[in-house]
């Protein structure tokens, strides 16, 4: 899917066409490491359970499942933060007050979440956002994150 593209803070990333699944959220003596897959569709009706009831497994049978892409993984690294929070996607809603750069991995120039931490105004931190399939993770930072492609398969 992203094959010749890197995944960055504040743009669109239209190349990213669902939202990202994250693997794995490491935090160590202030340090945040997130790991995250760029996803692939499914065939029709594949995955369903076949203990589901018939009318269920009828209603899903239209449906594509959306899986995270082993090759397309990224490791996104904070050298340092102030606070983050994750939350489930499912009660997270976009603000219309908060002024957001980009789609799935965004920058916030101005947010309730920076409001609501009473950060000092004038420091030099940021905001950012990484929504996924299933977390909404907001991190405050004084340090930019970098992003860099890695592979989950283990060296012989």
């Amino acid at each position: 899917m992203a094959k010749n593209f890197e995944p960055c803070f504040g743009k669109q990333n239209d190349f990213i066409r669902y939202s990202p699944i994250v693997l794995n959220i490491e935090d160590n003596e202030n340090s945040l490491r997130i790991i995250y897959a760029l996803t692939k569709v499914g065939e029709k009706g594949e995955g369903i359970a076949p203990a589901l009831p018939k009318k269920l497994k009828d209603a899903l049978s239209d449906s594509r499942p959306v899986y995270a892409d082993n090759e397309d993984v990224f490791e996104i690294y904070f050298s340092d933060y102030l606070v983050y929070q994750v939350r489930n996607e499912i009660f997270a809603k976009r603000n219309d007050k908060d002024k957001e750069l980009g789609k799935w991995l965004t920058v916030f120039e101005s947010s309730r979440y920076l409001d609501y931490n009473g950060i000092a105004p004038g420091l030099p931190i940021k905001h950012y956002g990484i929504w996924s399939e299933w977390q909404i993770i907001d991190v405050i930072s004084d340090s930019v994150p970098t992003v860099r492609k890695i592979s989950l398969k283990k060296e012989n």
